[in-house]
C-alpha cells in the first residue's frame, strides 16, 4: 500500500510543479517587447503579422477630463504606466482616488507592410470609450464626469483597425463611480486581427466548455441525489459546481457579458461575489458530510457565519462597499482550501473512503487559487489551458469521490434486496390474486359511473331539446297554413298579400333555422360532456398551461368579435413543480373558466355607466400539498338564488343560443372525478367571481 500512495503523492507533486512552471512561463518565456515611452510606443520595427503587443508602458493620462478626439487638452499631461489601478498612481505628489474619470492617449508608430490589424479592448473598471484615428471603435457603459450619468458595463471587445496610415493615434476614456478599484488593469493589446480574434474565440471556448462540464456534473449528481438514497455530501458538491460555474463564465473575461450585453451591470457584479460566497458555503458543507469525523464543527461553523455574513453585505450594500471587501473574499475562501486540505490529509491517514483523490484534487485547486491570486495581483500571467486543466482535474477527482461512495452505498443496498427478495416472491403471489379482484371490482365501478352519468345526461337532453323542436314543429306548421294562403292569394292574383306572406314565411324559417342550430349546439355539447377521455396523465408545467389558455381565450374572442377587449393579468407561484395530470382536459376547463369570465366582463362592461375596467385574472399559488388555479373577473357576479346550480348541466346564464350549460358541469367532472380535485365558487354580486381549481401537489 505504500508504494502505491508514494506514487500518488508523486504525481501530485509533478502536476504542481508542472502547472505552476507553465503559469510562471507565460510571463518570464516572453521575448522582450517595446513598451510606450511618454505617450509613445515604436512598433516600426515589429512585425505584428506574427507577433501580439501588449501596448503597456507610459500612456499620457488626463485627469478628471474627458477628451473627445477633436478636444484639445488644457493642461499637460501626466504620464502613467498602464496597466495599472488609479491608486497606485500619483500626479503632483497626490495619489489618485478609485473613483473619477480619466482620459488616455498614445501615439503607435506602424511598420510598413502588416496585414488586417486588431486592437483588443478589455474590460476596465467601470465604463469605457476607445478611439482610434478619431474615429469610436469600442465602448463598455458609458464613461461621463458624473455618477449620475455613468452607466459601467464589463465588456471585452476586439475591434478591427481599419487604415493605410503609418500612424494610430489612441484615445481611451475610463470613468468609475461604482467600484472600489478604478483604472485599466488589464492589456491593451494590438496584433494580428485573424489571431487576436482566433486567441478570444479559443478563451471563450474554454469558458464555455468549463462552464457546461460544470453545470452538467452540479445536475448528474443533483439527480443522483433526488433518485438516489439522498446523501448530503451528493447534494452539496453538485449545488457547489452549479453555483461555481457562473464563476468561470461571469467573471475573469465576462465571456457572459459579452454573449449578452444587456444584462444590467449591478446583476452581473452581484452574481460574480454571490456565486464565490455561495460556492465557498456548499464546499464547506459537502467537506463537513464527506469526511464528518474528520471535521471541526466550530471551524465549519465560522467559515459559514462569514461567508454568510458577507453573502448579506453583497445582497444590501452597493458595489462600492462590497467590493472593497475582496481582499476578504479571497482570503475567506484561501483558509477554506487550506482547512479543506487539512481535512483531507487527516481523512487519508484514517483511510476514509476516496481521502487520496480528495488530496488530490483540493491541492490542484490550491495551486489554481493562487495563480489566479497571483495573475490578480499582477505578479504572473496565468495559462488558460493551466487554469482549465486544474478545474477539470478537480471536478473530476472529486467526482470519482462521490462515485466511488454510490457505489459503496449500491453494493450495501444490493445486499440488503437480495435478502428481502425472497420475501417479495412470497408475497407476490398474494398481492397478485388482490390485484385480480381489485381489477374486476374497477370495471365494474367504471361501468356504474359511466351509466350514472348517461341517466343523468338523458333527463337533462330530453328536457332541454324539446323547447327547440317545439318551435321548429310549431313554426313548421305556422308555414303550411301560410303557404296555402300564399297559394290561394296568388290564384286571385293578389300579389302584394301573397308577398307579404312570403316574407312571413322567410322569418319563420330563420326562427326554424336558430331553434335548429340550438338543438345542434346542444347534442354537440352532450357529446363533448359525455365522451371518454383516452389521455394520459404526464408532468405538466401549471403555469405554462394557464398561460396557454388565457391567450388561447383571449385571441379566440377577439377572432369573433374585434370590438372586445380586456385587462389580463397573472400571479403565478413559479415554485410549482411540475404535477400529474391530463393536459387536454385540464387545458378545456381553464379554456371554459377563462372564456366565461371575458363574457362575463363584457356584458358588464356594456351594462356599464361609470368608468369600467374589464379585467380577467389568472393565478396559482401552492399551499400545504395542494396547487390552487384561480380565475377572477370583475363582471357582474352571480346572483345567490342561481348559486347551486351553476354545475348542474344544462345550466347557463348566457342568452338563448349563446351557451348550452354544459361547459361548467364538464369542468366540474374533470377536476372532481378525472383528476380528484376540487371545482369551488365564490361571487360577490355586482363586483366580481372567483372560480378556484383545488388539486393534489
Amino acid at each position: 500500500m505504500l508504494p502505491f500512495k508514494r506514487r500518488w503523492f508523486i504525481l501530485v507533486a509533478f502536476f504542481f510543479f508542472f502547472s505552476f512552471s507553465l503559469s510562471v512561463s507565460s510571463v518570464s518565456g516572453q521575448t522582450a517587447v517595446p513598451v510606450a515611452r511618454k505617450g509613445i510606443i515604436d512598433l516600426r520595427q515589429m512585425d505584428l503579422n506574427k507577433k501580439i503587443i501588449p501596448l503597456n508602458g507610459e500612456w499620457a493620462m488626463y485627469w478628471k477630463q474627458l477628451l473627445t478626439p477633436t478636444d484639445t487638452p488644457s493642461v499637460l499631461p501626466a504620464y502613467i504606466s498602464l496597466p495599472s489601478l488609479w491608486r497606485t498612481n500619483l500626479i503632483n505628489g497626490v495619489h489618485l482616488t478609485d473613483k473619477g474619470y480619466a482620459s488616455y492617449t498614445l501615439t503607435v508608430l506602424l511598420p510598413r507592410h502588416q496585414n488586417k490589424l486588431a486592437i483588443q479592448v478589455p474590460d476596465v473598471y467601470t465604463s469605457s470609450r476607445f478611439f482610434v484615428n478619431g474615429v469610436e471603435q469600442a465602448a463598455a457603459g458609458n464613461p461621463d464626469t458624473s455618477d449620475e450619468k455613468t452607466k459601467p458595463a464589463f465588456i471585452h471587445k476586439i475591434t478591427e483597425v481599419v487604415t493605410d496610415a503609418d500612424t494610430l493615434h489612441l484615445l481611451l476614456q475610463v470613468a468609475n463611480f461604482k467600484h472600489s478599484r478604478g483604472g485599466v488593469t488589464k492589456e491593451i493589446i494590438l496584433g494580428d486581427h485573424t489571431k487576436l480574434l482566433h486567441n478570444r474565440k479559443v478563451d471563450e471556448a474554454l469558458d464555455l466548455l468549463l462552464t457546461g462540464c460544470l453545470f452538467m456534473t452540479g445536475l448528474f449528481f443533483f439527480g443522483l441525489f433526488l433518485f438516489g438514497r439522498h446523501d448530503k455530501s451528493i447534494l452539496y458538491f453538485s449545488l457547489f459546481a452549479i453555483a461555481y460555474s457562473y464563476r468561470i463564465i461571469g467573471s475573469h473575461t465576462y465571456a457572459l457579458q459579452s454573449i449578452f450585453p444587456d444584462i444590467p451591470w449591478i446583476v452581473t457584479v452581484r452574481f460574480e461575489y454571490l456565486s464565490l460566497l455561495i460556492s465557498v458555503i456548499f464546499f464547506s458543507l459537502y467537506t463537513k458530510r464527506l469526511y464528518p469525523k474528520d471535521t471541526n464543527k466550530y471551524v465549519i461553523g465560522v467559515q459559514l457565519f462569514f461567508c454568510l455574513t458577507l453573502t448579506a453585505i453583497v445582497l444590501l450594500f452597493p458595489p462600492m462597499v462590497f467590493t472593497s471587501l475582496l481582499n476578504v473574499f479571497l482570503f475567506v475562501m484561501l483558509f477554506m482550501i487550506l482547512y479543506g486540505f487539512y481535512i483531507y490529509i487527516k481523512a487519508q491517514r484514517n483511510k476514509r473512503v476516496g481521502a487520496i483523490f480528495a488530496l488530490m484534487s483540493t491541492g490542484v485547486l490550491l495551486l489554481v487559487f493562487i495563480i489566479i491570486i497571483l495573475e490578480y495581483f499582477q505578479i504572473i500571467k496565468a495559462q488558460k489551458y493551466t487554469l482549465f486543466a486544474g478545474y477539470i482535474s478537480f471536478f473530476f477527482l472529486q467526482s470519482l469521490i462521490l462515485l466511488f461512495r454510490f457505489t459503496n452505498a449500491l453494493k450495501r443496498t444490493m445486499t440488503e434486496l437480495d435478502q428481502k427478495r425472497q420475501v417479495v416472491e412470497e408475497s407476490n403471489v398474494a398481492l397478485q390474486k388482490s390485484m385480480e379482484e381489485l381489477n374486476a371490482t374497477q370495471a365494474q365501478l367504471i361501468q356504474s359511473e359511466k351509466m350514472a352519468s348517461l341517466g343523468e345526461l338523458t333527463a337533462g337532453i330530453a328536457h332541454e331539446i324539446q323547447n327547440p323542436l317545439n318551435f321548429v314543429n310549431n313554426f313548421s306548421e305556422l308555414n303550411n297554413e301560410l303557404i296555402d294562403e300564399m297559394n290561394a292569394e296568388l290564384a286571385t292574383g293578389n300579389l302584394q298579400t301573397a308577398t307579404e306572406i312570403a316574407k312571413d314565411i322567410r322569418q319563420n324559417m330563420e326562427k326554424i333555422n336558430h331553434h335548429g342550430k340550438r338543438a345542434d349546439a346542444i347534442v354537440k355539447g352532450m357529446l363533448q360532456h359525455s365522451r371518454n377521455s383516452h389521455g394520459v396523465k404526464e408532468p405538466t408545467d401549471i403555469n405554462e398551461l394557464c398561460s396557454e389558455y388565457l391567450r388561447l381565450a383571449y385571441h379566440g374572442l377577439r377572432a369573433k368579435d374585434k370590438s372586445f377587449n380586456a385587462i389580463m393579468k397573472t400571479e403565478f407561484d413559479h415554485s410549482i413543480r411540475k404535477i400529474n395530470l391530463i393536459p387536454q382536459d385540464m387545458g378545456r376547463v381553464i379554456l371554459n373558466l377563462i372564456t366565461n369570465a371575458f363574457y362575463a366582463v363584457t356584458d358588464k362592461k356594456k351594462q356599464a355607466v361609470e368608468p369600467y375596467e374589464p379585467t380577467v385574472l389568472v393565478g396559482t399559488k401552492q399551499k400545504e400539498g395542494e396547487i390552487m388555479i384561480t380565475v377572477y373577473d370583475n363582471g357582474m357576479g352571480i346572483p345567490p338564488v342561481i348559486r347551486e346550480k351553476i354545475f348542474q348541466p344544462f345550466f347557463t346564464t348566457k342568452p338563448t343560443g349563446q351557451g348550452t350549460g354544459l361547459g361548467l358541469s364538464m369542468s366540474y367532472d374533470i377536476v372532481t372525478k378525472g383528476h380528484g380535485g376540487q371545482l369551488t365558487m365564490s361571487t360577490e354580486l355586482g363586483q366580481y367571481t372567483v372560480f378556484t381549481i383545488v388539486l393534489k401537489a
